[in-house]
């Protein structure tokens, strides 16, 4: 009796090698998408955990939110010590000695955290239609040699008014796509940060009430901003950028 076989022939092999194949095809775009929405979700989360330690900072300290230490000559350093997040870790609100949620998990592999490279904070000059009655000065006489702070009790519309989101650096140094710890929605600086769009046309932001949105480039995003315009209206200037740099027009 002739013995029955056992193992595949060549062909057999191929074939299965080549359904695998289409079916790792098929499968990649949903697990890829499933990859970048977990990285959203955990941005979120990162945000909220940033807010909690934000706010508990404000309650300690007469409704201030730290933003930035100015240097003696300009805003360029890359010490840590000079961001929002720096400033909560030196106060103790911060424990880690290296905290993973002061930035955005999809960071790409340039955008090395570290020093400024943390999520954008609001701050003077990053945005032309904040008012300085919106900041405090640790010292008002010398501003190079001072921190400053966001006056949350001046604040009218905080579920409006934003506080840290994931930012872009648009600078021609090497660093094009870091993250910003100085974040604007204006400005056409590339030495500021912009608002960005990290996560699929996204981009997520803290509110100064706590609460974290996932702006796209829309009215929504035109009507959160308005908390911080002098006026209150939605703002006509206000723009995100994707992650090549490029800007997004914000549809009415």
């Amino acid at each position: 009796m002739k013995q029955k076989r056992n193992t595949f022939t060549l062909i057999e092999l191929l074939v299965v090698i080549a359904i695998i194949a289409i079916l790792a095809a098929m499968l990649l775009p949903a697990l890829n998408g499933v990859k970048l929405q977990a990285k959203q979700t955990s941005c979120t989360n990162n945000l909220k955990q940033n807010g909690f330690l934000a706010i508990a900072y404000d309650n300690d300290f007469n409704g201030l939110r730290p933003i930035a230490r100015r240097k003696e000559t300009n805003w360029s350093s890359t010490a840590k010590e000079d961001t929002w997040a720096g400033l909560l870790q030196q106060s103790g609100y911060i424990k880690e000695k290296d905290p993973k949620y002061v930035y955005c998990p999809a960071l790409a592999p340039n955008e090395i955290p570290g020093g400024i490279n943390v999520y954008g904070a609001i701050a003077p000059n990053t945005a032309y239609d904040i008012n300085v009655k919106h900041l405090a000065y640790e010292n008002p006489a010398n501003t190079y040699k001072t921190v400053i702070y966001l006056s949350t009790k001046k604040i009218t519309r905080p579920a409006q008014f934003p506080y840290l989101l994931d930012s872009i650096y648009l600078g021609k140094n090497g660093t094009k796509f870091t993250n910003r710890f100085l974040a604007a929605f204006c400005t056409t600086d590339v030495n500021w940060g912009q608002a960005a769009m990290r996560h699929k046309r996204v981009c997520n932001i803290l509110a100064v009430d706590g609460h974290v949105v996932s702006i796209k480039p829309n009215r929504e995003f035109r009507t959160f901003y308005a908390g911080m315009e002098l006026d209150g209206s939605a703002s006509k200037t206000a723009s995100l950028y994707d992650m090549n740099g490029v800007r997004i027009p914000i549809m009415n």
